[in-house]
């Protein structure tokens, strides 16, 4: 017996997805060196990352579906030199 899966009880599926991503830059007056800080996903929004993400394998088994959720904040650091 197959599980049919009401995608509508899956929170946050349907609400628009708000991702804020901050990138600050920095480069010298000879244009060799940069320095670059960043934040992907600023306030930590979680999500079903898109509905194909969505998939129904383990339905039958567990009566629940299978979801793959968007990336959490991400810090990072870029230096570089150009020569």
């Amino acid at each position: 017996m197959a599980s049919i899966v009401n995608f509508d009880l899956l929170p946050g599926y349907y609400r628009p997805q708000n991702l804020t991503d901050l990138r600050v830059t920095w480069n010298d007056e000879s244009d060799k060196y940069e320095v670059a800080f960043y934040v992907n996903n600023l306030f930590d929004n979680r999500y079903i990352a898109t509905p194909t993400d969505i998939n129904e394998i383990t339905a039958p088994s567990l009566d629940t579906p299978y979801v793959r959720p968007n990336e959490p904040r991400f810090l990072g650091a870029e230096l570089t030199y150009r020569f």
